[in-house]
C-alpha cells in the first residue's frame, strides 16, 4: 500500500522523499514541485537552480531523479548539527545548509577527507 513520506516511490506518487513537507521538490502530496532533473537523460537546470535529488546518491552521474528548485537567496535553517556530503565535495552541518548552497546531497553523513 502507498503511503507518502515512507521514502518508498510507490505509484500513483510522483516522488516520495521520507518527509510530509512541502517547498522540497516533492510536497506532502508526493506530487513534484519543479521540473525533472538528472535522470538517465543526466538534464540540467536553469541558472539559479539546482538538482536536488530524491535520494543520497552519485549526484550528476547517476541515473537517479531529481527535481529543480530555485536556489535560496535567503537562508533560514535550523542550527542542528548532522553533517551531510554535498555533491560539491563539501561538508555541510546539515542537509538544510546544502540546498542553500545549490547542491543536492552526496551522502548522509560528512565527505571523507
Amino acid at each position: 500500500m502507498a503511503r507518502c513520506g515512507d521514502l518508498s516511490f510507490d505509484p500513483p506518487e510522483e516522488c516520495d522523499d521520507g518527509n510530509l513537507e512541502d517547498g522540497d521538490g516533492c510536497s506532502a502530496t508526493c506530487t513534484l514541485e519543479g521540473a525533472l532533473c538528472n535522470g538517465p537523460e543526466h538534464l540540467g537546470c536553469p541558472a539559479g537552480e539546482y538538482c536536488k535529488l530524491y535520494l543520497p546518491g552519485d549526484c550528476g552521474d547517476s541515473e537517479l531523479d531529481g527535481v529543480c528548485l530555485p536556489v535560496p537567496s535567503v537562508c533560514d535553517c535550523p542550527g542542528d548539527v548532522d553533517p551531510v556530503c554535498g555533491c560539491d565535495g563539501v561538508t555541510y552541518d546539515n542537509a538544510c545548509l546544502a540546498g542553500c548552497a545549490g547542491t543536492s546531497l552526496a551522502g548522509l553523513e560528512g565527505c571523507p577527507d
